[in-house]
């Protein structure tokens, strides 16, 4: 028996969830299976939470992606700050630690429209996930997201 496909508000429930649950030293990345540089990524360290998605990507042509006036309209509307061109192409965010309820609501809402809206993600059944504890070996962990597969670690620097 296969489980139900999971909606953007089932998987947003359950990643407020599990983002909350986040020790100091967890790092999440979510990616598109099928376009794994389309993604978010969180990272809990013990004064903030950091949280990035994938934005405008120019270079390699299997990535090219540039960001429409829409899709910016769209990311700054959920509080993402863009990205330094210089540097990265992640629009990312901040929030002191610990988030209140209403800032986990915040940043999983701009997840789930970077994902849908921006990135163009089906649905949450096409996602994968990656999580590990920095501060314990990078001990993969298992998440509750139920729909998005658990994918293997990778090597530092080895691509998504």
């Amino acid at each position: 028996m296969t489980a139900p496909t999971p909606t953007w508000d089932e998987f947003a429930a359950a990643l407020r969830t599990e983002l909350s649950r986040l020790g100091d030293g967890m790092t999440v990345v979510i990616v598109w299976k099928e376009r794994s540089w389309l993604s978010a990524q969180f990272a809990q360290g013990r004064q903030s939470l950091w949280a990035e998605v994938s934005g405008q990507r120019l270079g390699d042509e299997e990535y090219t992606r540039a960001d429409t006036p829409e899709d910016r309209r769209i990311l700054e509307s959920h509080g993402w700050l863009p990205p330094d061109p210089a540097e990265t192409f992640w629009w990312h965010r901040t929030v002191a630690y610990p988030p209140t309820s209403a800032e986990y609501r915040e940043i999983v809402a701009g997840v789930v429209a970077a994902l849908r809206d921006v990135n163009g993600v089906p649905g949450p059944e096409h996602l994968g996930y990656r999580a590990w504890e920095a501060l314990e070996g990078n001990r993969y962990r298992t998440l509750d997201l139920p729909g998005v597969e658990a994918l293997p670690l990778r090597a530092p620097g080895a691509r998504a």
